[in-house]
C-alpha cells in the first residue's frame, strides 16, 4: 500500500495475508487482518500509547486480556471499548486517547492523602 494517509504495519510476526481490509486509526487508514484484535493491530502499527486517563496521563495496554481496562479506545463512535477484546472489522473507525472527562476539562484528583 502506498500513500501519505496510510499507516504502515511495522511489527508483524508474519506477513499480512492477501485477504486484508482497511480500517481507520486516528484519521489514517491502516491495513487490518481478519480475526485480529484492535490491540494487535495497534501494536502492529507501532502504536503503544493508546489511552488517556481522567488526569491526562497517557498509557497503553497492561494485561492484554480484558481485565485492566487500560487499553480503552473509541470504536465507531462508542467510547471505552477494550482494544484487547475487540475484533477488527472492515471499515472500523478506531480513535485512541479519547476520554470524555479529560476532554471536557473534568479532571479527577485523587483524594487519598
Amino acid at each position: 500500500m502506498t500513500g501519505t494517509n496510510i499507516i504502515c504495519r511495522v511489527n508483524d510476526i508474519e506477513p499480512v495475508p492477501a485477504i486484508a481490509f482497511i480500517v481507520t486509526v486516528d484519521g489514517k487508514q491502516a491495513q487490518a487482518c481478519a480475526g485480529e484484535t484492535v490491540l494487535n493491530l495497534l501494536f502492529a502499527l507501532d502504536i503503544r500509547s493508546i489511552s488517556t486517563t481522567n488526569r491526562g496521563l497517557k498509557g497503553g495496554a497492561y494485561c492484554g486480556m480484558g481485565i485492566c481496562f487500560f487499553c480503552t479506545v473509541c470504536i465507531d463512535g462508542i467510547r471505552n471499548q477494550r482494544a484487547c477484546q475487540s475484533i477488527v472489522r472492515e471499515g472500523m473507525n478506531i480513535q485512541t486517547h479519547c476520554n470524555q472527562f479529560y476532554e471536557a476539562g473534568i479532571h479527577h484528583e485523587c483524594a487519598i492523602r
